[in-house]
């Protein structure tokens, strides 16, 4: 009858190590549950072998590696390994953490540190000094944006943290349209706190690759999901140079900001810094 490819069931397997049990052995499938603006919440599984007093010494970073001293130590403490559980509390909000764990029993030794990566919930900002520096590079099918921060994307464009040209070194905001003429394309704030009190501006640089130039259109915004009740404080010209632009909000604006492409013609590439 053949044999049909189709058929065919792929299994893939890696790290598989071969070894003597520990007398002190890791957790297992060590995740983040939850989090809120100044806590996080953890879970694990319990292996066989860990003895009944064993604890989880755990190091909550914003850098460097588990045991490498003082220089972004945030929070350490102790977990009870068989509650399965455990929070760690007085965190920072819109904050990138790691929180690294080992396990320690009576008996000498560990079996390593186990680590999963968390991010504290955002709160309401009274300053927003955003330089893209700190976020990863991200690209048009990966958006990848700073923390609290959103991107309205309403069809074939995008916008991401790039090196591809910054005003700063060594990122900066890309955005563009694509093949769309219509839809909506706005780099979005995190709440503010009040924005619209009469007290703050806004203040960027930006610039378009086009040679005809682009609009760069500044909004206020009710929320993050639409430009829907949005307000249009400016729209601003923009040439293949870098300029420094001032939009000062007027008092009952919207508490969140935005940068919204202009649209005017297809693959119009804008650069926010």
């Amino acid at each position: 009858t053949g044999f049909d490819v189709t058929d065919l069931h792929k299994p893939y397997i890696d790290d598989v190590v071969y070894e003597p049990i520990p007398a002190c052995p890791s957790v297992l499938d060590l995740i983040s549950v939850s989090s809120t603006t100044s806590t996080a919440t953890f879970s694990w599984d319990l292996p066989t072998a860990i003895p009944a007093d064993a604890q989880l010494y755990y190091e909550v970073r914003t850098s460097g590696d588990a045991g490498s001293g003082e220089e972004g130590l945030v929070a350490t403490g102790n977990f009870v390994a068989a509650s399965e559980t455990g929070v760690v509390n007085n965190l920072q909000h819109s904050t990138q953490y790691v929180l690294y764990v080992k396990t320690v029993c009576t008996a000498e030794g560990f079996d390593g540190w186990k680590q999963v990566d968390f991010v504290t919930e955002c709160e309401m900002f009274d300053v927003v000094n955003e330089s893209f520096t700190n976020t990863p590079v991200g690209s048009s099918t990966n958006m990848i944006l700073p923390l609290c921060w959103s991107f309205i994307d309403e069809g074939a464009g995008f916008g991401f943290v790039s090196t591809g040209s910054n005003y700063t070194a060594p990122r900066g905001f890309q955005m563009s349209n694509s093949t769309d003429t219509s839809g909506s394309y706005v780099l979005v704030s995190p709440e503010t706190n009040n924005l619209g009190n009469g007290n703050y501006r806004l203040r960027f640089r930006a610039k378009t690759t086009s040679a005809n130039g682009e609009n760069l259109l500044v909004l206020t915004l009710p929320g993050t999901g639409s430009t829907d009740s949005s307000v249009v404080l400016e729209t601003i010209p923009l040439t293949t140079t870098y300029k420094e632009f001032i939009v000062y909000i007027p008092i009952g604006a919207h508490d969140y900001f935005g940068l919204k492409h202009g649209t005017s013609a297809s693959s119009r590439i804008i650069y926010i810094d």
